[in-house]
């Protein structure tokens, strides 16, 4: 979810979110967010939630339009979704050293 814009309501989706009736909420909601990085860049791009097949992201710097807005950071999160090889590994690998 982009951050940028302000009729982007980041926190009304986090609100939606804590109200599913799913039975991994509660393992959900322990997580932490992890920071996401593109390439060798060391600037945090956004940050994403995850547990079993429920993943959200805040993407920095963008609103609607991730693609256009940041690019690496959205062909990244399509490609950990997907577990597309398309991700970069050092994206990856940043990733897991958080978790």
């Amino acid at each position: 979810m982009g951050k940028l814009m302000s009729y982007v309501q980041t926190k009304g989706a986090e609100a939606w979110v804590a109200k599913l009736k799913w039975e991994g909420l509660q393992n959900y909601l322990s997580k932490s967010r992890s920071p996401l990085y593109c390439g060798n860049d060391r600037f945090t791009k956004g940050f994403t939630r995850s547990y079993k097949n429920l993943h959200f992201y805040w993407i920095l710097g963008a609103g609607h339009f991730v693609p256009v807005d940041q690019p690496c950071i959205a062909l990244n999160m399509v490609a950990d979704i997907t577990q597309s090889p398309a991700a970069s590994s050092t994206s990856k690998e940043k990733k897991r050293k958080t978790q």
